[in-house]
């Protein structure tokens, strides 16, 4: 974790890691990013790098050049040459100061800052760190000696170095020499928080305004159920005050600082896959009646496939008959299906392995008696699947079920005898799939951990609905996502990271206050608009202070 924190562009206490640096360098260790992935197996061949402080380590990660990773045996030289760590226990205060971000981040600032004399002392600060302090030639005379000592020498500044020029455009270059020319082009020197700024600047928004707070007689939103666990919390946003209007500063010979400072999402950013899926589909009208009803699973009828040649999700076959028959009533009355075709389809041929004195040379075709080949049986069945709209109007599909029945393992021939069981309940299921019965996972939502989060909650209200205990242990595990989102929210360094939490809990919101009115539970659905109320203002409180420090 401190090697995922290290790489972060970011200034923080090491030994106290803001919620918001951790969430990020878990995301890294957890993704096993390329980066991360290369110092971790860096670090693990170095011996004894376990009795290392964390700050020697954080130090080491912020002294390399960028992308050095990507330079074969770099890496390592760099671990070996700067791990000199004696002391485990207490690391020296500049290794502390380089590790926690602050002479890595100001670096740049302080030679632009500071007068010509502080701007060599600085240097010479710089040098005896990275470079080691310039000892007097013992072989000269004393005098010599002295000499050379009352004049410190300049050494050369250690990249990398950014620059930008009044385009915008920027430029990295890893040498003193590099950036000499860029200079002499009209460039102008920057930090490498700068940088980042304007490298990202291309491709984030304009500058919004910072959302005002809501009017005190004005604090009951307006919160339109759109069904299906969407609903409108628009009313939140024109209830507020107009921002004020802020006059033009004075003209300043100042060059104004970039601020990478992202929009709030809108309304629409909010909405998860299946939400914005189930908007299309009301759109639409009654032809997606049925699709609506039943295309969310029940997790708990659902079990990841992996192991098996592909990764997916295997749906519980007897959950889809059982929402078949509570949609349409029982099977042969409401619902039901006829065979249609029943039949053994030829595959590849089977062959077996020659071997000569335990020596494998080939593989041999098999035939039978009269020379006909032998080959792979897979068994196919059709069905004609019926069902009753509403016990008046009747509607049929077709669909195909298949099942290897004759095969070859790698223990040998194998025969299935549940062959045409299995056939049959894969056209069943096959059949439904159709009508829309689990299109969730068909669909591939199932592959968003996004999607099986919010699902997972829903149904979990769901199944909790009839008893007491759980859903008290729901609604509090909700206070406790609440208190601790708003918490890092106000930790949060950028702000689309505010407003990814927030869009978060809106949704996780979003399905309690649905819940909660479909109950009739005027009281809670009343506390969870108070709720969103309150994570609008939070919102607008933390966007507001990052833009404040961003100017």
């Amino acid at each position: 974790m401190e090697i995922a924190a290290a790489l972060l562009p970011f200034e923080f206490d090491i030994y106290q890691i803001p919620a918001a640096v951790y969430r990020r360098a878990k995301e890294m260790v957890t993704l096993k990013e390329q980066d991360w992935a290369a110092w971790n197996r860096a670090m693990i061949a170095t011996p004894g790098i376990l009795d290392y402080s964390r700050a020697a380590i954080m130090h080491c990660v912020r002294t390399a050049p960028e992308n050095i990773h990507l330079t074969a045996g770099a890496l390592q030289q760099h671990i070996n040459k700067t791990l000199t760590e004696t002391d485990h226990a207490n690391p020296l205060p500049e290794i502390v100061a380089i590790a926690c971000g602050q002479q890595v981040a100001n670096q740049g600032s302080e030679h632009e800052t500071k007068p010509d004399d502080e701007g060599e002392k600085s240097a010479l600060a710089d040098a005896e760190i990275t470079t080691g302090t310039v000892e007097p030639d013992t072989n000269e005379p004393d005098g010599a000696a002295s000499s050379v000592a009352d004049v410190p020498p300049v050494a050369e500044r250690t990249g990398p170095f950014y620059a930008r020029n009044e385009a915008g455009e920027v430029k990295r270059c890893n040498k003193q020499k590099a950036l000499e020319p860029l200079l002499a082009q009209g460039y102008t020197e920057i930090t490498k928080d700068e940088y980042l700024q304007l490298k990202n600047k291309s491709s984030a928004p304009a500058t919004p305004p910072a959302e005002p707070t809501p009017r005190p007689e004005q604090n009951k939103p307006v919160v339109n159920d759109l069904g299906n666990g969407r609903f409108s919390i628009e009313g939140l946003i024109l209830t507020q005050n107009p921002a004020p209007q802020v006059s033009d500063p004075a003209p300043s010979n100042e060059v104004e600082k970039p601020e990478n400072v992202a929009p709030a999402p809108s309304a629409e950013t909010f909405q998860s896959i299946g939400a914005a899926l189930e908007k299309d589909l009301a759109d639409i009208g009654d032809n997606m009646k049925i699709w609506r009803t039943v295309m969310r699973t029940d997790p708990r009828y659902t079990k990841d496939l992996a192991g098996v040649g592909f990764e997916g999700t295997s749906i519980n076959a007897e959950y889809m008959i059982m929402r078949a028959t509570e949609i349409f009533g029982p099977v042969g009355t409401g619902w039901g299906y006829e065979v249609v075709e029943d039949r053994m389809l030829p595959g590849a041929p089977m062959s077996e392995a020659i071997y000569e004195d335990k020596k494998f040379i080939g593989n041999r075709i098999l035939r039978d008696g009269d020379g006909t080949l032998i080959t792979e049986q897979n068994h196919s069945i059709k069905i004609k699947f019926w069902y009753a709209i509403e016990g008046e109007v009747r509607g049929e599909v077709e669909a195909y079920g298949a099942t290897k029945y004759l095969y070859k393992t790698k223990h040998g021939i194998t025969c299935d005898g549940e062959a045409q069981k299995k056939s049959l309940t894969d056209a069943i299921k096959k059949a439904l799939s159709l009508l829309g019965f689990s299109a969730d996972v068909w669909l591939g939502l199932y592959d968003q951990a996004e999607y099986k989060a919010e699902n997972a909650l829903e149904f979990d209200i769901r199944n909790a609905s009839d008893k007491a205990e759980d859903v008290t242990r729901i609604r509090k595990e909700l206070d406790e996502k609440f208190k601790a989102n708003t918490e890092s929210m106000r930790t949060a360094v950028t702000p689309n990271e505010v407003s990814g939490i927030a869009s978060s809990l809106t949704r996780v919101m979003g399905i309690h206050l649905k819940a909660a009115r479909e109950k009739a539970d005027t009281e809670y659905a009343k506390y969870l608009e108070g709720r969103l109320r309150r994570l609008e203002e939070v919102k607008a409180e933390c966007l507001t202070k990052l833009q404040e420090n961003a100017a």
